[in-house]
């Protein structure tokens, strides 16, 4: 950037033929002008100008160089304004990964509301469940539930949602009500997992603090929170799953929901995004999007 500075002050001493008109143009001293071409003389190697007490006038190679920089710097400024406007006004593609459920039952419409009121942003939604390298495979905004390891990335909190306890009407019918966490270990459990191995625990919260309870039967595991609730409505056991997944057929009467005053701890939704000093227009908008949206009830 400096010697971009001592080339910008070349060029206009030689478009107005004297420093002290340059210096009233550039806003500098007279004297910073003139040290500016000289330091460029310097660093070229050849002299650009010919002063005299009258007039500037660029030398042979003074006028070669001032054609060739006159366009360079001509390139610099557009550069700048198409970035000004870039990052003033967000454009672009936006790429955006979320997991299978909360991608799906909410980061979808969402991101289709900010595609609409956004017209010159292109978005594309990963939806995974596997952990995404932002940097390497090029994703704006990671979309993260639940607990969060140390990354390294930069997050901003966006919303919380809670978990429930369900089960299909026919289902509690047939095997009871639990009343406490304890009572699981007498129900089928319907559960999530990612590979083979046991079911897993389940985590409550009551007024003494946190409750864990081993999971004896699971005849139903599925990596798709999705699957899950299906399997809830077919009667096949009770369900741990997020409330906006349930939150209709909680209201219809399809699933019932227990052990209430247990419910596990909210979970936080995260925004998260590469580390830097500046965040891209687009990025900062969606990221504010998801702000407002997820705070009007769903």
């Amino acid at each position: 950037m400096d010697r971009l500075a001592k080339m910008n002050a070349f060029v206009k001493v030689v478009e107005l033929g004297s420093f002290t008109l340059a210096a009233k143009r550039l806003n500098m001293a007279t004297t910073l002008v003139s040290r500016n071409v000289r330091d460029l003389e310097a660093w070229l190697g050849v002299k650009l100008l010919e002063r005299t007490t009258r007039k500037v006038v660029p030398t042979e190679i003074g006028r070669q160089f001032f054609s060739r920089i006159s366009n360079l710097l001509g390139e610099v400024a557009e550069i700048e304004s198409m970035a000004g406007q870039f990052n003033a006004d967000p454009r672009g593609l936006l790429r955006v990964s979320s997991s299978m459920a909360f991608g799906v039952a909410r980061v979808a419409a969402a991101l289709s509301a900010f595609a609409r009121s956004h017209p010159g942003i292109e978005v594309e939604l990963i939806i995974t469940n596997r952990p995404i390298d932002l940097i390497e495979e090029q994703v704006d905004i990671a979309i993260h539930v639940g607990l969060l390891r140390d990354s390294g990335l930069r997050s901003r909190t966006l919303t919380t949602f809670n978990s429930v306890v369900c089960a299909s009407p026919g289902y509690l019918a047939d095997r009871g009500t639990p009343l406490m966490p304890s009572d699981i270990g007498r129900h089928n459990c319907i559960t999530y997992a990612s590979g083979g191995g046991a079911p897993g625990d389940w985590r409550f919260l009551d007024a003494n603090g946190p409750i864990q309870v081993e999971i004896a039967s699971s005849t139903f595991k599925s990596n798709s929170a999705g699957a899950v609730v299906v399997a809830a409505l077919d009667g096949q056991g009770l369900a741990l799953v997020p409330d906006y997944l349930v939150r209709e057929h909680l209201e219809s009467g399809a699933l019932v929901e227990v052990l209430q005053q247990y419910r596990p701890a909210p979970s936080l939704v995260r925004a998260l995004y590469a580390p830097g000093r500046f965040l891209p227009a687009k990025s900062r908008a969606f990221i504010d999007h998801l702000v407002e949206y997820f705070a009007v009830p769903q």
